[in-house]
């Protein structure tokens, strides 16, 4: 059988102050959630470490890894894991 791995749309999108990201896997991986923005410069790591088989869900409060909110505009959310990588846009509005 095909595995369902997903990184699922968050919502709400567009958003403010905060999103929730979730990734639905078929079996437990390690990997990792980050969050970039337009330019492509990791602004956090949402999460890394083990994620459970089923839906992992994530909330992300819109500031980057030094606690600061981010500008107003497209940010990129990434799940990776080994060479399972998924990719999608958000949008942020302060």
């Amino acid at each position: 059988h095909k595995s369902k791995n997903v990184l699922m749309r968050n919502y709400p999108n567009p958003f403010n102050p905060s999103t929730t990201i979730s990734v639905e896997l078929s079996e437990p991986m390690v990997g990792t959630l980050d969050i970039y923005n337009s330019s492509g410069q990791l602004i956090k790591t949402l999460f890394s470490g083990s994620f459970n088989a089923g839906v992992n869900s994530f909330i992300w409060d819109g500031k980057d890894s030094s606690g600061n909110v981010v500008a107003s505009g497209i940010y990129f959310y990434r799940f990776k894991s080994g060479n399972f990588i998924k990719t999608s846009k958000m949008f942020f509005i302060k």
